[in-house]
């Protein structure tokens, strides 16, 4: 909060005393206050992403001192908070096998089509030209 609080005030000063030579006092403060809550804003934006950077490499510095040592108590302490990103191997697994089998899709099929007598179609076509 200090570093948001900070930049949003210089921000503030800055863009005062900068519009206050152009502009009334009341505008010049509306200004100011525009900038304060903007950089205020933006400097969680910022924090936030160095924050991210800077975030695995603490982790994998943690990491790497629980390995370490040799303590079975500080493992149980860290087991469950980080997340292994490291997959299994699965060579064995996608190996083709020695005797493939190919099986095609056969689908049932889902309708079938009625033979028409001609006779009935005749007196549909009769039926629907006499309306």
């Amino acid at each position: 909060m200090k570093w948001n609080f900070v930049s949003g005030i210089l921000a503030f000063v800055f863009t005062f005393f900068l519009s206050i030579q152009n502009n009334f006092i009341l505008t010049s403060m509306l200004n100011g206050l525009y900038s304060f809550i903007l950089l205020f804003v933006g400097t969680y934006l910022i924090r936030f992403v160095i924050g991210a950077f800077l975030e695995p490499k603490i982790e994998h510095q943690v990491d790497a001192e629980v390995m370490d040592s040799s303590h079975k108590e500080a493992e149980s302490q860290h087991v469950g908070q980080h997340f292994d990103m490291q997959t299994p191997d699965d060579s064995a697994e996608n190996k083709p096998s020695e005797h493939p089998v190919f099986t095609p899709l056969n689908p049932p099929k889902l309708a079938t089509k009625e033979e028409t007598e001609p006779e009935r179609v005749a007196d549909v076509v009769r039926h629907w030209t006499a309306d």
